[in-house]
């Protein structure tokens, strides 16, 4: 994974202890330094392109949720290009491509169930999102000239 900057942002609140230290985890090992329960984590990569991972609750379960917009869709076109990436998540490894509702930037997400990760089998997830991000915002960058 090819990070610039990490940045651990305070930001809305975590609601599980379990989540919280598990976030911190995560910092600890991208020497991110210390999160406290109210953040989440910000990574710009090597290409300029910002990822967050931050935690959300869904009744019970806490997930992380992998975040990143790789851009500005550039034709319509690239719709069809991005629901066959979406088709069984094969060209997105199991994320999802997306445009944000309220105007027409492509989005990349993933959420990663935090009762089946710990945070060392968490990093390579990340760094996997990491690429993929990458890879589509190049793509994205190829078919906008």
């Amino acid at each position: 994974m090819s990070i610039r900057e990490p940045v651990a942002n305070k930001g809305g609140q975590v609601s599980d202890q379990a989540g919280s230290i598990f976030l911190k985890d995560v910092a600890q090992l991208l020497n991110v330094g210390d999160l406290d329960a109210s953040s989440a984590l910000y990574l710009t990569l090597e290409s300029g392109l910002p990822v967050t991972v931050s935690l959300e609750t869904e009744g019970e379960r806490e997930s992380a949720l992998l975040y990143a917009e790789i851009g500005k869709l550039p034709t319509d076109a690239f719709l069809r290009e991005m629901a066959q990436a979406n088709f069984l998540g094969a060209g997105t490894d199991n994320a999802i491509l997306a445009l944000r509702p309220d105007q027409p930037t492509v989005c990349l997400f993933k959420r990663i169930a935090l009762a089946s990760c710990n945070p060392q089998d968490f990093l390579p997830v990340l760094d996997a999102f990491c690429q993929v991000a990458t890879r589509w915002q190049l793509h994205l960058q190829t078919a906008s000239r």
